[in-house]
């Protein structure tokens, strides 16, 4: 079916072209199955049925004002599809939603929203909403594709945490990206926050300045029971917290100045400096710390997980560079993470082994203890694969260890693990040239 979505204004965030890539890889069955089984009129009637029974549809000759700034912001998002609004019944709390039915737009208010809202912050409101529609029709239907699998995935049996997390950030970055297709409906920040506020606070005035500075207190300030200080991490399911969302609008629209004026063209997007794309990056990275925060194998999505993995071969990859250490009992362990090990690829020169160590130490400076226990237990499994070559295998990772900046987190593990006495340890530390000298000579390998 068309998707009805002309030349978007807005591009995806980084995080569904992940997602996307993820189920396009390594659930390729599902996605073609998603993509070509969905009975989608089916369920386009059940959703029509059901607005005909839980709301009051407003005609358009009714509220022709309504239906103009509607239009106007369908037109603005590239949309080119009939709309619909309707009132919700028995619904006093001030909300908006959209109910998806391919090639319509069907937008239900709930509350006194026309009562409250000027004109402005109706086009903000519109915008949000309409941006949903956006979001799934947009780009082939991918992020409606990735979805339904998730919502396939959660139910069944065989789904996990892993699923829950992804489908959970599916949502709030939707919501971040819908409040970007608010912004450039209304064409002004302030507008766009007022017109969140409003919805969830219920008032009727409210300061856009104002909470746009605490805004940014909140989400800076101090984490009470960590006793650290940093951007905040959302705890929402479906929806980041207000001052999160109106935070993560703000840097957006410092980074894509052409959205003031409803409108980031192709043209401008091209003509953009270095520093103006350069900054961009950095929004978004600071943005997605805000929804993610930091990598952790106890609250992981699918993205997450495959970068993960990439890494964990990187390590891996690195632990088999010595030729000595590739013994029979080595890779054969190596071979348990990754079938098709069979040896190590040699760097080709200084620069490419540094960058390959900066990779690994970034990955772990950007999460948690988790992060940094997963990669200490990994040295330490190499380690202990061959005993015949421990101790030069142990200088190895205690060299890795302290490249990755986790020399102290690895100390700890291996003194446990592998039961020495701490001055034991220090020795093997002094002594690493040497063992791994000797380990070379011994196998007539180069180190």
């Amino acid at each position: 079916m068309a998707s009805h979505t002309i030349n978007p204004p807005l591009d995806r965030l980084p995080w569904f072209v992940e997602l996307v890539d993820y189920l396009k890889t390594h659930e390729d069955d599902l996605w073609q199955w998603f993509a070509t089984e969905a009975d989608r009129e089916k369920q386009a009637a059940a959703v029509r049925l059901d607005l005909l029974r839980t709301t009051y549809r407003i005609e358009r000759d009714s509220q022709p004002t309504l239906y103009e700034t509607a239009d106007a912001v369908s037109t603005t998002l590239g949309i080119n599809a009939p709309l619909t609004i309707y009132q919700a019944q028995q619904a006093p709390e001030l909300n908006a939603s959209l109910k998806y039915v391919p090639g319509e737009v069907h937008v239900v208010l709930h509350g006194p929203l026309l009562e409250t809202l000027d004109d402005g912050e109706l086009r903000a409101l519109l915008g949000h909403e309409i941006s949903h529609y956006l979001l799934w029709t947009g780009w082939d239907e991918e992020v409606l594709i990735a979805h339904e699998i998730l919502l396939g995935m959660l139910n069944d049996p065989r789904g996990d945490e892993v699923h829950l997390e992804t489908y959970r950030r599916m949502r709030l970055f939707s919501e971040v990206f819908c409040d970007r297709g608010s912004h450039i409906a209304c064409g002004d920040l302030e507008t766009a926050v007022r017109a969140l506020i409003k919805m969830q606070t219920g008032l009727k005035n409210v300061d856009a300045k104002s909470y746009l500075r605490q805004a940014e207190e909140a989400s800076q300030g101090a984490d009470v029971e960590q006793e650290t200080r940093g951007e905040f991490v959302t705890e929402g399911f479906s929806h980041p917290e207000a001052f999160l969302r109106v935070r993560a609008l703000q840097l957006w629209s410092t980074s894509h100045p052409a959205s003031e004026v409803g409108n980031l063209t192709e043209s401008a997007a091209n003509s953009a400096s270095f520093d103006t794309i350069a900054t961009s990056d950095a929004v978004e990275k600071s943005i997605r710390r805000m929804i993610e925060g930091p990598l952790s194998l106890q609250q992981i999505d699918l993205p997450a997980q495959c970068y993960l993995t990439s890494v964990t071969r990187e390590v891996i990859r690195q632990i088999l560079e010595p030729a000595w250490i590739r013994t029979e009992s080595v890779m054969s362990h190596a071979r348990l993470f990754f079938p098709d090990i069979n040896a190590a690829r040699e760097p080709t020169d200084v620069k490419q082994l540094a960058d390959a160590h900066h990779d690994i130490a970034a990955m772990i400076s950007r999460g948690d203890e988790t992060i940094a226990g997963y990669v200490s237990s990994l040295l330490l499994d190499f380690v202990t694969s061959d005993r015949d070559i421990q101790d030069a295998a142990l200088a190895v990772a205690m060299q890795l260890a302290d490249a990755w900046g986790i020399g102290e987190s690895f100390s700890e593990s291996a003194i446990k693990e592998l039961k020495l006495r701490r001055k034991q340890y220090q020795q093997i530390w002094s002594d690493a040239e040497s063992l791994i000298a000797r380990a070379s000579v011994e196998n007539h390998l180069p180190r």
